[in-house]
């Protein structure tokens, strides 16, 4: 996996956004991780694309800090307000997540939208992985070899989980598993 550039407009508002390539095309070797720490006015959206390889999922993960920005995910560059794949629209300040694990290669179109009235400020991230290999929250779940999802588990290191996540110890409770099951968050 690697990390290209590409310039995308978005209503009101151009961003330069860092967008995942196949391994067959890398024309950005040094760019940063998928990360954004965005602040937009009222009205404003940032764009990004993610391109996932089949079989390998990715979780876009949209943690608000204020104005309730909300997340649109689609397979079509037509992503809007009116069509796409994934709008978790969670009220407040609430994080929302969008994940896919497609049969074949596909380019994934995201925006996060500040609302009409009012700034947002988010913190947004891309992480990939394999999704799992053996049964979620099963002893050794997760591993190096077979990398686990956002709020995947059972992991026992970080590298057992996707990129940009990070092995919990005894969270499990909180996803419908056995306190002592460790999660990539």
């Amino acid at each position: 996996m690697t990390i290209g550039l590409r310039l995308l407009g978005t209503a009101g508002l151009v961003v330069l956004a860092p967008m995942l390539m196949a391994p067959w095309g890398n024309p950005c070797p040094s760019c940063p991780p998928q990360r954004y720490n965005e602040k937009l006015l009222a009205g404003e959206s940032f764009a990004f694309e993610v391109v996932v390889a089949a079989g390998e999922r990715a979780d876009i993960i949209m943690r608000p800090g204020a104005g309730s920005p909300d997340l649109y995910c689609d397979d079509d560059a037509g992503v809007s307000t009116l069509q796409y794949d994934c709008r978790p629209q969670r009220l407040g300040l609430q994080e929302e997540v969008c994940s896919f694990q497609p049969a074949v290669d596909t380019r994934y179109h995201c925006f996060v939208r500040a609302g009409r009235n009012v700034a947002a400020r988010f913190v947004a991230q891309v992480a990939l992985s394999d999704g799992g290999c053996r049964v979620p929250g099963s002893e050794k779940h997760c591993t190096e070899g077979c990398t686990c999802g956002y709020q995947a588990g059972d992991c026992d290191v970080d590298t057992d989980c996707g990129t940009g996540l990070t092995c919990v110890d005894n969270v499990g409770a909180r996803f419908g598993w056995g306190a002592t099951v460790d999660v990539c968050l």
